[in-house]
């Protein structure tokens, strides 16, 4: 992990399909960059199946990030990964 970089999972919910619902509500993340080669394996080096990395999503903050823009995020990613699981129930095997 990188001081301004979390990658977090979010079980039930395809990573790609989470990227499309934040960027349409103006939050940016990413699945891939630098880290997604070695994601899969720093995940299950820690105890996680494989596939946990299918829902897994990396976000970077900058020193013009501020507290008001960390939680209006926090709160759109929790929506979208919520709706996002209860719409994909069944679909999504972990």
């Amino acid at each position: 992990r990188l001081p301004n970089v979390s990658t977090m999972s979010f079980p039930g919910v395809h990573s790609e399909a989470l990227l499309y619902v934040l960027q349409k509500k103006g939050v940016l993340a990413t699945a891939g960059g630098f880290i997604h080669p070695a994601l899969s394996r720093l995940l299950q080096s820690m105890g996680h199946s494989e596939t946990i990395s299918e829902s897994a999503l990396s976000f970077a903050l900058s020193r013009y990030t501020t507290e008001a823009d960390i939680l209006k995020a926090a709160e759109i990613i929790a929506i979208a990964a919520c709706s996002l699981q209860s719409v994909s129930k069944g679909l999504f095997v972990l």
